[in-house]
């Protein structure tokens, strides 16, 4: 009898320590988990109208609208950036899905047309084997002929929860160049700043127009892009408008300004504009609406007169 007594405590202590073993085997895979998710786990940024947005070179993101109206992106990128190594091409590319339905990429030319997804050409089975997921979840990924396109419409339960699951004040960035690491510098860093705010108008002139500036005083995160923006708005024109106009443009046309290339995006309503070399010579004397583009070469000077409805624009520049 107590050898059998003996020997189911034993038995006993032994599973207590396997159980033991076990709980802390699972504390650790948890807190490796833990800290996986919290060295990998992106940040989410809220945008608004107006906002100036820095996207670094090689960054993966995505744009979702959670609110009640259209929101409207005008993306531009530097190639001739020395991060772009290569040449100066612009090369986009896709983490996942199609780029663009089949019909528009019919459309498109040769030179115009865009790649598949980045990891297309990956052997499935490797994919799945390095990440852990079945080979149908890598297919799925890796999927070409999806007609979708790269906007496409989200259940509204499942987009706010992806939103909310990783979103983070922006408080908690930082507008400096310290950091420990560029990883850790760039994912801390300030990277938007509103250019709509006429309280905070680099210039302005009343019942004329204002001009909002953002450089990499005002955004440090441009200063690893050689970009900066310029918001303008000009009320309905007039004859005294025409003089304000000129003075708009000669308070803006210092030096940092002029050494630059520039396109320039009309946000709302038409102008007359005129842009003239630097030896005097007119290349361009018309009109500009919403939703076009102009591009103004460096050390050429530019003058625009607003249409009845006013004209508001938001100008792409280098600063190299």
């Amino acid at each position: 009898m107590p050898r059998k007594k003996y020997k189911r405590r034993k038995t006993r202590r032994k599973r207590e320590e396997e159980e033991e073993r076990g709980s802390r085997e699972e504390e650790s895979v948890r807190h490796e988990r833990e800290r996986a998710r919290e060295e990998s786990s992106q940040k989410v940024r809220r945008v608004q109208s107006g906002d100036v947005v820095a996207i670094f070179a090689g960054a993966a993101y995505w744009w979702y609208n959670d609110g009640d109206t259209p929101l409207r992106i005008v993306a531009i990128a530097d190639s001739s950036n020395h991060q772009n190594q290569l040449d100066r091409s612009y090369r986009p590319f896709y983490l996942a899905g199609s780029s663009a339905t089949r019909e528009r990429r019919e459309r498109l030319g040769e030179g115009e047309r865009m790649g598949g997804n980045i990891l297309a050409g990956f052997d499935p089975n490797i994919l799945a084997e390095a990440w852990g997921v079945r080979k149908e979840t890598v297919k799925d990924i890796q999927e070409n002929n999806q007609r979708r396109g790269l906007i496409v419409r989200v259940n509204e339960p499942r987009g706010r929860r992806a939103v909310a699951a990783d979103f983070e004040l922006e408080e908690n960035e930082i507008d400096s160049t310290n950091g420990n690491g560029l990883e850790q510098l760039f994912c801390n860093m300030r990277l938007r700043h509103n250019a709509d705010r006429p309280e905070e108008a680099d210039v302005y002139v009343r019942d004329g127009g204002r001009l909002n500036t953002v450089n990499r005083f005002k955004l440090h995160a441009l200063n690893h892009l050689n970009m900066a923006a310029e918001r303008g708005v000009l009320r309905p024109v007039s004859i005294y408008f025409y003089i304000v106009i000129s003075s708009l443009w000669e308070q803006c046309a210092y030096p940092s300004w002029l050494s630059c290339h520039a396109i320039l995006y009309a946000t709302r309503g038409d102008a007359h504009i005129q842009v003239v070399e630097n030896r005097g010579r007119k290349v361009f004397d018309g009109s500009i609406r919403e939703g076009q583009f102009i591009v103004i070469p460096q050390f050429y000077a530019v003058v625009k007169r607003a249409g009845d409805q006013g004209f508001d624009w938001i100008t792409f520049t280098t600063s190299h």
